[in-house]
């Protein structure tokens, strides 16, 4: 199976399985010597750089630090349901640094790690089963006919420096009539014009804490038309 045309979801979630094969395993009973030990180590190193990372983009999220870390004892696909859910909602599946470290550990964990009948393959099903796309045992899985989604904006939220940020649309459509608030800001200086904003663009905006409120948090409202009825919406805490 080839994970480059594995969802971003799966190749995360199905990378942190692959990486607790038995490769790991005889590594943390010190029960392998010499190249396989090795080989064992390389694959222990790589899941642990993206567990870190993952830790690190879900902040103070403490439900999704708590998933990953039920995951990372137990990968099973009942487990993968809830760490797959906050990924899509961090937007990790979108994070390239993670999407290279997941398949870094999946090419660490070689083609059997996530094929039929491993933990991985179970773990990708599960996430897939109520829609989408996925690879099971193998095999290109279309699952429930599900159609290509319309065209939508996404969002990343980027710290530059100090008191500046910028706003990333990395979806696949362009946001219309976008709205910005930062709640909790001593000071909040948005974009210019919103009305349109185009996937692959990013814009900067000036935001600075407040003593009385605490940490603030940015809240995009956008429509995916400009003739959507009703406006989307997107929260996330500044970065710091």
């Amino acid at each position: 199976m080839d994970p480059s045309q594995l969802d971003g979801v799966s190749v995360i979630v199905g990378a942190l399985a692959a990486g607790a094969g038995d490769g790991l395993k005889d590594v943390t009973k010190g029960a392998v010597t010499g190249a396989a030990y090795s080989v064992g180590q390389g694959l222990q190193a790589a899941r642990d750089k993206l567990a870190g990372l993952l830790k690190s983009r879900f902040h103070s999220n403490e439900d999704a630090a708590a998933d990953l870390n039920v995951y990372l004892r137990r990968p099973t696909p009942e487990n993968a349901e809830p760490l797959a859910g906050h990924v899509l909602e961090a937007g990790l599946d979108h994070d390239q640094q993670i999407l290279a470290a997941a398949r870094q550990l999946l090419d660490a964990a070689g083609p059997t790690a996530i094929g039929p009948g491993s933990i991985a393959a179970g773990s990708i099903s599960q996430i897939n089963k109520g829609g989408g796309t996925g690879f099971v045992g193998g095999q290109h899985v279309h699952h429930h006919g599900a159609s290509t989604p319309a065209p939508a904006a996404d969002w990343e939220l980027l710290h530059l420096k100090g008191s500046v940020f910028e706003l990333r649309n990395i979806g696949s459509g362009t946001a219309h009539d976008v709205l910005l608030d930062a709640p909790g800001a001593g000071r909040f200086d948005p974009p210019g014009d919103l009305s349109a904003w185009g996937p692959g663009s990013g814009r900067e905006f000036f935001a600075v804490d407040s003593p009385q409120t605490g940490h603030p948090r940015l809240v995009v409202r956008w429509k995916n038309t400009a003739s959507e009825p009703t406006h989307q919406s997107w929260e996330r805490p500044l970065p710091q």
